[in-house]
């Protein structure tokens, strides 16, 4: 058995969504503010607040990943998921704020408890697999030769050098 959830009107539906938008919104821009422009903004005009915010906001942003960088990610990939649901249902040519809410919170949902920190481990596993292995024989490889040609060493002698001294230790297991 299957429950659903039938919404009421249609305008009833876009102005839930409309406020959901609205309040989230807001809520990330002062959230993001600084705290001189939230609690106390003395002597600030409006024109100040809307030109220091981008400012202040993206600096936070690139912050974020430095001080918790899994629980940043897995908040960027749930918004991410989120607005790329609410995009796709604009490309089905419905009205801008009339999307499934359980649909966009579920795609949220899977993009912030997996994506995020899956692709974290993922990626940072996926780094050190890379740098340990193929970066590190390419990087060996191009540092020897490019020092040869420095030293003006013909090319036939680099490789033999290389083939007798840098090829063993690259291959050697520890």
């Amino acid at each position: 058995m299957t429950v659903r959830f039938t919404s009421g009107s249609s305008d009833a539906d876009r102005g839930i969504n409309t406020a959901i938008v609205l309040v989230a919104s807001t809520y990330a821009l002062t959230k993001l503010s600084p705290s001189t422009m939230t609690t106390g903004m003395y002597g600030w005009t409006i024109f100040e607040i809307l030109r220091y915010m981008p400012e202040h906001n993206w600096s936070v942003y690139e912050e974020a990943p430095k001080t918790n960088p899994v629980l940043s990610k897995m908040m960027i990939s749930g918004v991410v998921y989120s607005l790329g649901d609410w995009i796709a249902k604009c490309y089905e040519v419905k009205p801008n704020f009339q999307f499934d809410r359980t649909r966009m919170f579920r795609s949220g949902l899977v993009g912030f408890t997996l994506h995020g920190s899956l692709s974290h481990y993922y990626y940072h596993f996926c780094e050190v697999a890379f740098d340990q292995t193929t970066w590190s024989v390419l990087w060996n490889n191009i540092f020897f030769v490019v020092l040869g040609f420095l030293h003006f060493e013909p090319p036939v002698t680099i490789f033999s050098e290389y083939h007798q001294h840098v090829s063993p230790q690259l291959l050697s297991p520890s």
